[in-house]
């Protein structure tokens, strides 16, 4: 919605979309989603999942933007290998995640006050 209400707010305008709320209408598709907190525990969230009403919404685009693929351009291609590596983990770093989610689940908790510990001092640990 950002780049269209800069590149054409008329056709926003045009098509009914002109605020979020009715373009995340038209267009998102919002789902409830279990999903896994850093302390190993669940919760629920809303999030945008996808974009729905594509076709409507690349029209859209396609009035201001000229799309080209690597199809229709025949552009080359770098060769690649992939290579899947297996580590395991070490006692230490299996002591030292365990410590970073029970630091984890006393700060969901309420446990630890935020000037004391929180969720951004965790994961900027090294």
């Amino acid at each position: 919605m950002s780049m269209l209400s800069y590149l054409t707010p008329d056709s926003l305008e045009k098509y009914g979309v002109a605020n979020f709320d009715s373009w995340v209408s038209a267009f998102e598709v919002i789902e409830d989603n279990f999903e896994l907190t850093v302390s190993g525990t669940f919760k629920v969230n809303r999030r945008f999942t996808k974009f729905g009403n594509l076709q409507e919404l690349m029209n859209m685009f396609g009035e201001v933007w000229d799309i080209q693929t690597q199809e229709m351009l025949n552009l080359p291609v770098p060769e690649h290998e992939v290579k899947i590596i297996k580590s395991h983990v070490t006692p230490t770093q299996a002591k030292y995640i365990n410590d970073l989610v029970e630091r984890a689940t006393q700060i969901e908790h309420g446990a630890i006050k935020p000037w004391e510990d929180n969720m951004l001092k965790i994961v900027s640990e090294n």
